[in-house]
């Protein structure tokens, strides 16, 4: 007897999924090693792949989680662009990637996850990523993660998993424990230190021009009318207005099209508005 339409049918399901997990495991593996060709190849592959993927003899960590973990950049990169992305999920132990690039100390990782605002940078709660980038004496990260303005938890004094100035402390990290008291006492004087010291102005401003030129001379669209949100467009705002003031004109030139015309103080302000909306 002929085994009917709907469980022959069902004959292919195993094997069909046993090629999609392949798919997954290829993409795994190549944000474990970094190898962002290979990654991009993946996605490019017909079918769809499930980037979340999980690998259970990997604590179920994800791509992100792996290529964070290992400090790949260009596979974090591609990995961020990708939609449906889980930037925040947990593996076995609740850590997210963010969590795993401050562990580790690679900046580059924890740069890049910092820039992004789907992430949320004191996630697990208890021992955070920023209590082990002070345990684990991470200096730039901490640095970095002031500069970047994003939210510092300093947990519950006392308590050794969530103290992060008592964890300073303890560390007798003498420089770390200055910086951090200066922060809590004086965050937006120390923030602007920081960046001087980091050189994150000249930086923050090429990114803002690049995007800029880009957009004006069309070799940008922006097509997502979801990105232009209120809270990333007063980011936007926030750092182009911090990059020098000549800078800050040469822009508005550009958004208007042209290098000739004289641009008020207030003009300029709402020039930098209307940029916020269309890039970010």
């Amino acid at each position: 007897m002929l085994p009917s339409l709907p469980s022959f049918l069902r004959l292919f399901e195993l094997p069909l999924a046993i090629a999609a997990g392949i798919m997954e495991e290829k993409f795994w593996e190549a944000a474990y090693v970094g190898d962002a060709v290979r990654l991009k190849n993946v996605l490019q592959s017909q079918g769809t792949v499930d980037i979340n993927w999980r690998k259970k003899a990997d604590g179920m960590r994800s791509p992100l989680h792996v290529s964070c973990w290992s400090g790949h950049e260009a596979t974090t990169v591609l990995i961020l662009a990708c939609p449906g992305v889980e930037v925040n999920g947990k593996d076995t132990g609740g850590r997210t990637p963010f969590w795993w690039a401050c562990n580790e100390g690679f900046l580059a990782c924890v740069r890049l996850l910092l820039k992004d605002p789907r992430v949320m940078v004191n996630e697990p709660e208890g021992c955070t990523p920023l209590r082990q980038a002070v345990h684990y004496k991470r200096h730039e990260i901490v640095r970095w993660w002031i500069a970047s303005g994003r939210e510092m938890d300093f947990g519950q004094p006392g308590i050794s998993q969530t103290d992060i100035m008592g964890q300073a402390v303890r560390k007798k990290e003498d420089d770390m424990v200055s910086l951090l008291k200066r922060f809590k006492n004086n965050p937006e004087e120390t923030r602007f230190e920081v960046r001087i010291g980091l050189g994150w102005h000249g930086e923050a401003a090429a990114e803002i021009f690049a995007l800029v030129v880009f957009v004006s001379d069309g070799l940008l669209e922006i097509k997502n009318p979801d990105l232009a949100t209120a809270k990333q467009a007063s980011r936007f705002f926030s750092i182009a207005t911090q990059v020098p003031l000549e800078l800050q004109v040469v822009l508005c030139f550009r958004l208007v099209g042209s290098a000739k015309e004289v641009i008020s103080g207030r003009d300029s302000e709402a020039a930098f508005q209307a940029l916020a909306k269309l890039l970010l």
